[in-house]
């Protein structure tokens, strides 16, 4: 069985990054990539359980907000923290997140040390047992 966080984002340099700096800091945990949210959704397999999903706001054709309602409701996601994560900060955004049933909404840093801090706080929040 598989375990791990899931992250669905069409940006492969920041899923590059967010690889290395989970290997540094939990190398027990996996992190499967997925460029679309359909492209997750249809390699979905019963019995693959994941910790976290990392969903990205900006999606080609939908947000990651409107892709919320499908994965609460998608077995692959029941008990599972949904957590939109956004290139921009944006309350607005935020906001409707959080009201579509996201545990969380976080930014994407700029630079490497403050993506190291967001991935302490990821591991912190929703990886610690």
């Amino acid at each position: 069985m598989k375990s791990g966080i899931v992250i669905i984002d069409d940006d492969d340099e920041d899923v590059l990054f967010f690889r290395l700096i989970f290997q540094e800091l939990r190398p027990d945990t996996e992190l499967f990539w997925y460029p679309s949210a359909p492209t997750f959704l249809e390699a979905y397999t019963a019995g693959t359980k994941f910790r976290l999903i990392l969903l990205n706001y900006h999606l080609p054709n939908q947000t990651g907000t409107d892709w919320l309602p499908t994965f609460l409701s998608h077995p692959c996601c029941q008990g599972i923290p949904v957590v939109i994560i956004a290139g921009i900060e944006s309350k607005k955004h935020q906001q409707e997140a959080i009201e579509a049933g996201a545990a969380g909404f976080l930014v994407k840093p700029n630079s490497q040390e403050d993506l190291k801090k967001l991935a302490e706080y990821i591991i912190h929040t929703w990886l610690t047992n």
